[in-house]
């Protein structure tokens, strides 16, 4: 490789006489060092015990740390399962043989180390495209709690690599300061450390997410819109969420997030509404997938589902419970919850059945707002709707 850069060289210098020779020959001397030095560079990854072992300190502090990664990839991959045989036992009962032979397929995939598409394709069923989103969201906040922990380590490797570069330059040792130079160059970045020391299969991506700027969302207006002839206003369709202005943050970051199938997820987040009111009814198309609870809140109340059949009331920040109750099934897939404030009287409802009812003559808010939220945990909507009171004759 040098002889022909060489050889190059010399056949694109044409040098003439002694005197042109006299003048190049810097130049040249100074240009085939440097080709010399990166050549070697090139041609040797670990050429000497300093650089050997800075790599080892390095690669063995990044295995240890990955144990909590790992660990923490191995549990979401074990109630990914869960899940998936609570859907097939879902699938069979309705008698839909195509998903339920879908899901099994997917639990051999991943029990036999195979991991969640990277894409879904036409293929992928709708309860498999809305798993595999969750899935992937997951696994893309795990990644970059990894990566987060890794920066320092990386971040000191780096400092050291750097130290030997001008500790070898400093003692003459060109040849080997350019090798490491090119070394540390070459380091992939944080998130291909990751994809290489996953788990098994495909590492996921993060769910599509908007480019977003607050106010700017496409899906997204702060426009109330007018209610319909039944008086219900729809805060969230399937295809927007109206009358509220989230942060960029939240939308960028995936907390607050419009799968493909029209599901709005919200990751440990809170909307709320540009509604203030005396007396409403807020209804829901919810599903609670992780975390503590599912909150509707409408003047100061907070109606909650904590999963299975468990619901309560209650008020006020610090909050304070007001009463609890529970249906007669688990809800674990969406469900309709209804939570009514009129007057003094404080209703939830779970598919049309009350589970928790309660008067309460507290006159200290007399309006408030509109919201909804995921507390520590993700919960999934496809409809979210408010009727106002108010005005009633």
């Amino acid at each position: 490789m040098r002889a022909n850069r060489e050889k190059q060289i010399s056949s694109t210098n044409q040098i003439p006489s002694n005197r042109h020779r006299m003048n190049l020959a810097p130049s040249l001397l100074l240009t085939l060092a440097l080709l010399t030095l990166v050549g070697s560079a090139q041609d040797q990854a670990v050429p000497f015990p300093e650089l050997d072992t800075l790599k080892t300190e390095y690669d063995t502090r990044v295995t240890a740390s990955d144990g909590l990664h790992l660990a923490a990839v191995a549990d979401l991959d074990k109630k990914y399962l869960a899940r998936l045989e609570q859907e097939q036992k879902i699938a069979q009962k309705a008698g839909n043989l195509d998903e339920a032979v879908a899901i099994n397929g997917e639990k051999m995939a991943i029990s036999t180390g195979g991991g969640v598409p990277v894409e879904d394709d036409v293929k992928t069923t709708a309860v498999l495209k809305k798993m595999h989103a969750l899935y992937r969201a997951e696994k893309a906040k795990l990644a970059l709690a990894r990566d987060s922990s890794l920066k320092p380590l990386r971040d000191d490797y780096i400092k050291k690599l750097d130290v030997l570069v001008t500790e070898l330059t400093k003692a003459g040792k060109l040849q080997e300061a350019m090798t490491v130079k090119t070394f540390r160059q070459s380091l992939p970045a944080l998130s291909a450390v990751t994809s290489k020391n996953s788990s098994a299969g495909a590492t996921p991506r993060a769910p599509k997410t908007p480019v977003a700027t607050k106010g700017a969302v496409p899906w997204i207006t702060p426009e109330l819109p007018q209610p319909n002839s039944s008086g219900w206003i729809t805060l969230f369709d399937g295809k927007r969420l109206a009358g509220c202005d989230p942060s960029a943050e939240a939308v960028a970051s995936g907390k607050i997030l419009l799968d493909d199938d029209g599901v709005l997820r919200l990751d440990n987040k809170y909307i709320s509404f540009n509604v203030a009111q005396q007396d409403a009814v807020l209804r829901v198309q919810v599903q609670k997938v992780s975390g503590q609870n599912v909150t509707l809140n409408l003047r100061g109340y907070s109606a909650y589902f904590n999963g299975g059949k468990v619901f309560g009331i209650g008020k006020g920040n610090p909050f304070k419970n007001l009463k609890g109750g529970s249906s007669s099934k688990d809800f674990d897939d969406f469900f309709d919850m209804e939570f009514t404030v009129d007057g003094g009287k404080i209703t939830l409802k779970a598919n049309g059945r009350t589970t928790v009812a309660l008067e309460d003559q507290d006159k200290s808010i007399k309006k408030g707002g509109v919201s909804v939220g995921a507390l520590n945990g993700v919960s999934l909507f496809r409809r979210i709707e408010v009727k106002i009171l108010d005005d009633r004759k």
